[in-house]
């Protein structure tokens, strides 16, 4: 099962390339949106003044939760700041990838196990899903779920949803 994952292959066809340029006009246009600056102004974050520690962090943590919640008042749901990066979690995944290109979709054609992938409708990696719809085309044990209204941290932004969308995976 794979939730919010990132991209299952690598290289790219000019297909999927097109549809990662489109996918980047629209995330500059999501992480712009006015319910973000109707959340820093919510904070008396979008002053002239110089801004305190707690403050910039802040700032900073509604700034990432733009992109990565569909719900940016749930931003203080975020925990530690900028911490989805792990260096050793980061160092330990990388030995197991291939230096420079991979095909999951090609792995999930041959597997008799079923696949699952959770995706929110706004992504930041494929808004709408589009790539990962389009990848699993005629892969018979691919279930895509596609949960609407959500980011790439699904459960903290439709956490019934995620929770049923899990349920249903784990019970194929």
């Amino acid at each position: 099962m794979l939730v919010a994952p990132a991209y299952l292959r690598t290289p790219f066809s000019n297909e999927e390339r097109a549809v990662m340029d489109k996918n980047s006009q629209q995330v500059s246009g999501f992480i712009s949106r006015s319910e973000v600056n109707a959340e820093l102004a919510k904070n008396s974050l979008l002053t002239q003044r110089k801004l305190s520690s707690i403050e910039e962090t802040s700032k900073f943590r509604i700034m990432f939760a733009s992109r990565f919640l569909y719900d940016v008042s749930k931003w203080r749901r975020l925990r530690e700041g900028g911490p989805f990066y792990n260096a050793t979690v980061d160092g330990l995944v990388s030995k197991t990838m291939p230096a420079s290109e991979w095909n999951y979709y090609q792995n999930f054609q041959k597997s008799s196990l079923p696949v699952s992938v959770i995706i929110g409708d706004h992504d930041f990696l494929d808004m709408g899903a589009k790539l990962v719809t389009m990848s699993s085309k005629g892969i018979p044990g691919l279930q895509v779920t596609v949960v609407p209204q959500a980011g790439h941290n699904i459960w903290i932004d439709q956490p019934t949803r995620f929770r049923e969308a899990l349920a249903s995976a784990l019970n194929r």
